[in-house]
């Protein structure tokens, strides 16, 4: 599914959100803005319920993560 992420000036941002793929593995895409206008660059961690850390580079605003297993997942974007 695709998530809109917004945050003000904190450089870290944590999310918790379903990522709803069942027990299979998923992609996770989405775009992180700033005061409405896309973030221009940075990295997204995110970590799955089974523990598993996988990162993403944010281009733009947009951002698009394979892998990601199905549950509850934790999303950091790091600008």
């Amino acid at each position: 599914g695709r998530m809109r992420t917004g945050f003000g000036l904190a450089g870290l941002l944590a999310v918790t959100l379903l990522a709803g793929c069942g027990d299979g593995k998923g992609t996770l895409a989405g775009k992180v803005t700033v005061k409405g206008k896309p973030l221009a660059g940075g990295s997204v961690m995110v970590t799955c319920a089974s523990g598993e850390a996988l990162v993403g580079t944010i281009t733009d605003g947009g951002y698009s993560v394979a892998g990601v297993t199905g549950g509850a997942v934790k999303v950091v974007v790091i600008p």
